[in-house]
């Protein structure tokens, strides 16, 4: 039986991936081997432990990444890519370079909620950026997971998300 190859991505890792890396090996052993591609730093780097639940770790090129994304998908046969969020270019860049990938975005927040410099209070042009990849992504995945009920719901009153693609509440 051929292994399910899934590649997260994210800016540096949250404990959210090690949990779920954790999950997918106990539940289904080498059945599933999952990458890592990232920009910043590894989970033990960051964390201290964490990199052994993954196949492999990428470094991505923050200039290219959806030419390393692209290539990651080929080289490593991946079937899934899954990125959690803050920041969305990740998903965004995954949906651009491997339109033909299911690709899951992953939602612990969105930045359109904060009052920060990086959401709706601000009209600083990266922050219109942010807001339109905001968009793009939650429009354009193939499928999304929301930490809660409210952050579901806001989504889906803020952005055309089709409901049935939705894999938590």
């Amino acid at each position: 039986m051929a292994k399910t190859k899934i590649l997260f991505l994210e800016h540096q890792p949250c404990i959210r991936a090690l949990k779920y890396a954790q999950g997918f090996k106990n539940k289904f052993g080498d059945e599933i081997e999952v990458f890592f591609a990232y920009l910043s730093r590894t989970l033990t780097e960051f964390y201290g432990y964490g990199d052994e639940l993954f196949k492999e770790f990428i470094k991505l090129d923050r200039k290219n990444t959806g030419r390393d994304i692209k290539d990651t998908v080929r080289d490593y046969d991946i079937d899934l890519i899954h990125n959690h969020n803050a920041s969305d270019f990740l998903t965004e860049s995954a949906i651009k370079s491997a339109s033909s990938m299911p690709i899951i975005h992953d939602n612990h927040d969105v930045l359109s909620l904060r009052k920060t410099r990086y959401g709706i209070a601000s009209v600083e042009p990266e922050d219109l950026k942010t807001l339109e990849t905001e968009r793009f992504v939650n429009e354009q995945s193939d499928g999304r997971i929301y930490v809660s009920k409210g952050l579901n719901r806001y989504v889906q009153q803020k952005y055309k998300v089709d409901p049935s693609t939705i894999f938590s509440q």
